[in-house]
């Protein structure tokens, strides 16, 4: 898998992500170390992040050790801080560059911005592009434009859509 991944990551322009359940019963603390060094060594541009809970009728569900809310939570928050750096480095890594993306319509933000995703990012999961800015005269939400990333601003990448 990580071969896989690894190779995943070398092609230009890739965007890896993943989800991962902490807690699962029988997760070893050497176990979660060890995920929390490859979340962070990897350097994942998203990653999902759940905390494990009893499924009646799976297999996980009859298996023991189980681990303590209390413990699942303490985890998934330590990941969520490592994610949060992964994260952060994947957008800066995008200022500057020119990029198609789909606008999909006013941002939720602010009246005056729209929203944008480039198209390696999924709907309603990977975040938004907001654009403040616009070359090209009556911009059509759906279609795909390309967008400078102008500048990131703490977790929020701001863009303008540009002439090809």
């Amino acid at each position: 898998i990580k071969t896989l991944l690894n190779a995943m990551k070398a092609v230009p322009e890739s965007f890896v992500r993943t989800s991962v359940i902490v807690g699962f019963p029988t997760e070893t603390e050497e176990e979660f170390e060890e995920l929390c060094d490859y979340i962070e060594d990897f350097g994942f541009d998203r990653v999902n992040i759940f905390e494990y809970s009893d499924e009646e009728g799976t297999s996980a569900y009859e298996l023991v050790p189980k681990i303590d809310a209390g413990t699942i939570h303490a985890r998934a928050e330590r990941v969520g801080e490592i994610v949060e750096k992964t994260t952060e480095a994947s957008l800066g890594k995008m200022v500057g560059k020119t990029m198609p993306m789909i606008v999909e319509g006013p941002s939720e933000e602010h009246d005056y911005l729209l929203s944008a995703r480039p198209l390696l990012w999924a709907p309603d999961i990977d975040g938004e592009v907001l654009i403040n800015d616009s070359e090209i005269e009556g911009v059509e939400f759906g279609n795909c434009y390309s967008v400078e990333v102008t500048e990131l601003v703490g977790t929020q990448l701001l863009g303008r859509v540009v002439a090809d």
